[in-house]
């Protein structure tokens, strides 16, 4: 809003400055500083603008003041709107908020939460219409005041009964009922029957009083019942009882037919009355008897001897508590035969043979009988089964840095130094600086060894394994269970703990009581009190007793409930289909099967007799049926059902699982052990391997690492190669004299016991391997597959150090410089570039550029070139799929071994063309070689013949020119047309070669910055130095000579491979050489202060 302000003093003391500022500032708490430069005084002050009361926007003219009365219940937020309070509505808040679900038309309130109907509608929510006043059997449907009327209902209030026979059903005795009028009936009676509910009987054998077949008889308008045989009383409904006078004789059971009755005879008795005996013995009851002798009404069996039983059909089991020591019995009749188990003998096996009897043990061995073997212990030196070896552990000596060698019983001991430990003193002590220390390895029994997990298996769900030294485990169990492997659930219904009948149910170290009905209590030991509810009515006093309860009733009133004044009897007093028998002073209910109790309110019916419940389930008796508990391990309806606990493979490593009752049996396979087989046993624990042998566990086997000169399974016999003269030892093994072998890529021989072996970089080893995987702080780069020079290349990395709190990643661990790496390697005495070019369609599957690489390792090393300790780096070469870049180096600053060995890998791969076994070298059509040459500075005094012959020599320089010309230009002899070249081609490759020559001479000759002299060294020969397929070519300097060529001395090959494509026309059919041509050297020179050393490259 915009703002003026004034700023001056009174008059009376005369104005000394005046500010005034005019401008727009934002009503609010915030101070607004503000600045007056005056002619006299400077003056610095602060103003804000702010709202009154109740008015707010940056004009102040929104008024907003918060109310809660009948024009609105609001409040105002900091933009001056208003914000209604809970529970209204509105513009200005000012209509309630019915209560939810009120509805809209029906309902209204005049406070939040409120609901009242308006007239003609009720309900919690004012949805319900109400019916006309009066309405009796009727009802509104969606409006008010109607009286629809329910079925068979009339009249304006629904009040008239038009269905008077439906309703009330007022005829008796079959009679049929018509409705005449509302409210009025004609009852039509059957024949018999008479009044207005036919309720009259004219007839009363109409009714068929008489039962079980019965005649009716009317007689004075009384009737009588004639009954059948077998039946009497008024309707004839008494069964007659024939078994009243005990017809049946010797204990027989007599049953009651209709008019008649049947004798049910015990064992032994005949006859329709069971009055005749049974002669058993003429129905061969006896088998293997003596004789039979008949009784009344039974028989007896005189057995054989070894025969038992009633018909002596049991034969008797003579093999109880015979057979001694796991001995199995053979039951014979009146006899028995005991199997013995090896090492025993004897009728019952009860002597233990005595192995040792013949003197098994040797060399004084003492002998020890065990139980079908012995053991001999043997004396010091000797060991064997028999003590029939003579062997000192102690020669030679297995004991390291310097500790003594003890014989002990088929052993050794080494006693340590302070600072070593182990079995042969090999291994380092290390001090415990900060306790507790792990001092050794103790198997844990409870690991899965394979991964490092904890086994939640081996002691279920219910326990917690623990290990011990030895490697055995123990499982201890949680509350409420018990078994080797925490498996059992502890039964703790065996004390029978629940009383008076009550079913106990066994549950995880608790029980609980299913009490029987009158009884409750965790033990079921107290009586329910019947009487807590006052059952008795009438002042009546109420007598609890078990499930039931008894009133002394007062003043006349009778029944259970002292509720009845004429009788004791109502349809509601027995239960269950009980019927009541008024008794006079009390009553008593004839209880249906099943049902029992004063009131037949009890079940009789025990459904758990006899338990139907199988393998030890309890039984939950449930009225008429029952509910069967499993035990842990069962299932099913009855228990019947022992649960698989194999079911979910937890044996593992092949292991054969064996099911119980709520258990398992692991069998392991060989090698293994554990409550699941997931231990793999370590056979080295026995410490197999003899004289300070390695030993390797293997799954069910062991492998021993032998020292130098022993041999065996167990290291204990000696290598017959060391006997024999000139042997060489390697890596713990023997080789004969003038043998070879292969060191990774390197090649080795033995020389009248002196190992020889190559010496070359066998390169970074593939991480990607499972094999060769990283120490500590490294990682595992893998290569781009831009390495991969033919289908199928697997995957390949190095290893490489972790830098700045491995957040970096450091350079390849190669031994060489950067400075001689491919395709950024600086020419060098020590230091060569080779191009192999590479017809990748002559590749195998699979080879990459280490492939590559490792073979031209290998190559090198089958050559004396290999001694030099060189090292062949490889890569792509920049911008080229099929050209390998290869570097060569090695720390002689005179550069012979890099030199030698870029001779002979150049030779090598040359000869490799025509290979009948072709290997990945054999694809290479060309070698590129880039060499630096560095002058040998040498004393001036050895080398004074050297200026003279450079003098020679740069004289020479035009006589050698004059003389390639003239061979280039003179006529070409006859043979050539033998060859098939015409002359314009060889006018063609003459002028070529011309150029060739002004392109290598014209950088010498041109070169403004310097002169001739000025170059140390330079290339002045190219001559072949074979006449082999294989063309080699020498570049000798002019100072030197060819047997001994310095520094600047190399020899390049070219392969024979139709696919190249050079500017050289040779025909390799005519078997010549055309030696005018000369090969394309390139030399470079540098700037004065970088010509310490030359570099030319020669492309083959």
């Amino acid at each position: 809003m915009g703002v003026g302000c004034t700023i001056h003093v009174a008059e009376s003391v005369g104005v000394i400055e005046e500010a005034t500022y005019s401008g727009i500032i934002l009503p609010g708490a915030e101070w607004h500083t503000l600045k007056h430069e005056g002619t006299v005084a400077r003056i610095t002050y602060r103003v804000r603008v702010i709202c009154d009361h109740h008015y707010y926007n940056t004009t102040c003219i929104k008024f907003c003041r918060p109310r809660n009365d009948k024009f609105g219940h609001y409040t105002c937020d900091s933009n001056g709107d208003k914000i209604c309070i809970s529970g209204w509505r509105g513009v200005n808040c000012e209509i309630a908020i019915c209560k939810e679900g009120c509805h809209p038309i029906h309902g209204r309130c005049d406070n939040p939460g409120e609901c009242f109907c308006r007239l003609g509608w009720r309900g919690e929510l004012c949805g319900q219409c109400t019916p006309y006043p009066g309405c009796k059997h009727g009802y509104c449907n969606g409006s008010s005041w109607q009286c629809i009327c329910d079925t068979n209902w009339g009249g304006i209030l629904c009040d008239q009964d038009l269905n008077y026979c439906g309703t009330h059903e007022p005829c008796e005795n079959g009679g049929t009922c018509e409705n005449t009028h509302p409210d009025q009936y004609l009852c039509r009676c059957s024949e018999g029957f008479s009044g207005l509910n036919c309720e009259v009987v004219d007839n009363p054998c109409v009714t068929a009083p008489c039962a079980n077949g019965g005649s009716c008889i009317l007689s004075g308008g009384q009737f009588a019942c004639s009954c059948l045989p077998g039946w009497t009383g008024p309707t004839c409904l008494t069964n007659i009882e024939e078994c009243a006078s005990m017809p049946c004789q010797n204990g027989a059971t007599c049953v009651d037919l209709e008019n008649k009755f049947m004798c049910e005879c015990p064992d032994g008795w005949e006859g329709s009355l069971c009055q005749y005996d049974v002669e058993e013995c003429t129905k061969d009851v006896c088998v293997n008897s003596i004789s039979c002798n008949n009784l009344a009404g039974d028989y007896q069996c005189k057995c054989q001897p070894g025969w038992s039983g009633k018909n002596c059909t049991l034969n008797i089991n003579d093999c109880i508590g015979q057979c001694l020591n796991g001995a199995t019995c053979i039951d014979l009749v009146n006899d028995y035969h005991c199997a013995c188990q090896p090492g025993f003998t004897g009728r019952n096996c009860g002597t233990d043979i005595d192995d040792c009897e013949s003197n098994p043990c040797l060399n004084g061995g003492e002998c020890i009988d065990q139980i079908d073997s012995f053991r001999c212990i043997c004396p010091v030196d000797y060991i064997g089964q028999f003590c029939e070896i003579d062997h000192d552990y102690c020669s030679p000596n297995p004991c390291k840095n310097g500790a003594p060698c003890f014989k002990t019983q088929r052993d050794y001991y080494c006693h340590c130094p302070p600072s070593w430990e182990g079995k042969n003193c090999t291994t380092p002590k290390v001090d415990c600086l900060h306790p507790p220390c792990n001092v050794g390895f103790i198997l844990n029994s409870c690991v899965d060894t394979a991964n490092g997990s904890a086994s939640t298996e081996v002691c279920g769900d219910h326990g917690h394994c623990f290990t011990f030294p030895n490697g055995v485990f123990r499982c201890t169990c949680d509350p409420g269970y018990t078994g080797k492997l925490c498996q059992e659930n502890i039964n703790d219904c065996n004390d029978n703990p629940c009383q008076n009948g009550a079913t106990c149910v066994d549950k995880i170290n608790s029980f609980q009581c299913i009490c029987r009905e009158g009884w409750h209590g965790t033990l079921c030991t107290e009586n329910t009190d019947d009487c807590n509810n006052n059952p008795c009515q009438n002042n009546g006093t109420c007598v609890d007793g078990i499930a039931d309860f008894s009133c002394n009733c007062d003043s006349g009133w009778k029944g259970k409930t002292c509720s009845l004044i004429n009788g004791h009897c109502d349809a509601f007093t027995c239960q269950n289909g009980g019927t009541c028998q008024d008794l006079g002073y009390s009553y008593l209910c004839r209880c249906p099967p099943y049902w029992g109790g004063s009131v037949c309110h009890l079940a009789k019916n025990n459904a758990c007799k006899p338990n139907p419940c199988k393998n030890g389930a309890t039984c939950v008796n449930t009225g008429t049926s029952y509910t069967c508990v499993c035990r842990e391990g069962f299932e099913g309806s009855l228990c019947e059902q022992d649960i698989n606990d194999c079911q979910s493979s937890p044996c593992y490593n092949g292991a054969k699982c064996t099911d119980g009752v709520n258990w398992f049996l692991c069998e392991c396979a060989p090698g293994f052990a554990g409550p699941d087989c997931r231990i793999n046993i370590n056979e080295c624990a026995s410490n197999p391997c003899g004289h300070g042998a390695t030993c390797i566990d293997k799954i069910a086997f062991f492998i021993c690492l032998c020292p130098p000169g022993k041999t065996g399974p167990t290291c204990n016999e000696v290598e017959e190669i060391v006997l024999s003269t000139g042997v060489c030892q390697w890596n713990r093994q023997y080789f004969s004299n003038g043998s070879h072998w292969k060191d990774e890529c390197n090649h080795c021989v033995c020389n009248d016991g002196v190992v020889v072996c190559s010496n070359v970089w066998c390169g970074l080893q593939n991480c990607m391997h499972s094999s060769n995987s990283c120490g500590h702080k490294q990682v595992c780069v893998p290569w781009l597959k831009d390495g991969c020079l033919s289908h199928g290349c697997e995957g390949w990395g190095e290893c490489r150090e972790l830098l700045n709190n491995a957040k970096i990643v450091g350079p390849p661990s190669v031994p060489t410089p950067e400075s001689c790496w491919p395709n950024q390697a600086i020419l060098a005495n020590n230091c060569a570039n080779l191009y192999l070019t590479v017809n990748v369609q002559l590749l195998g599957p699979g080879v990459n550029t280490e492939t590559l690489c490792n073979d031209l390792r290998s190559l090198l090393a089958t050559t004396h070139a290999g001694l030099h300790n060189v090292i062949i780096l490889c890569d792509l070469k920049v911008s080229s799929n099929r050209t390998l870049a290869v570097t060569m180096w090695n720390n002689e600053t005179s550069g012979d071994g890099v030199q030698e060995a870029v001779r002979v890998i150049a030779e090598l791969i040359s000869h490799r063309q025509g290979e009948s076994n072709p290997t990945s070298l054999s694809a290479v059509t060309e070698v590129d070689v880039e060499a630096g040459l560095v002058p040998v500075h040498e004393d001036t005094n050895e080398r004074w013949w050297a200026k003279p012959l450079i003098t020679v020599g740069v004289l020479l320089l035009p006589l050698f020119i004059c003389i390639m010309y003239w061979v280039r230009i003179r006529p070409r002899a006859p043979v050539r047309e033998h060859c098939g070249r015409t002359q314009e081609e060889e006018k063609s490759n003459n002028i070529q070669n011309e150029e060739n020559l002004r392109k290598y001479s014209n950088p010498l000759k041109d070169d403004s910055t310097g002169s001739v002299s000025d170059i140390p060294t330079r290339v002045s020969i190219v001559r072949p130095l074979s006449t082999s397929p294989n063309e080699v070519l020498e570049m000798i300097n002019e100072g030197g000579s060819a047997e001994k060529a310095g520094p600047s001395h190399g020899l390049l090959y070219k392969s024979q491979n139709p696919s190249s494509n050079d500017n050289i026309n040779k025909d390799f059919g005519c078997k010549q050489v055309n030696l005018n041509v000369v090969t394309p050297v390139q030399r470079t020179l540098r700037p004065p202060n970088q010509r310490t050393k030359d570099v030319f490259t020669v492309l083959v």
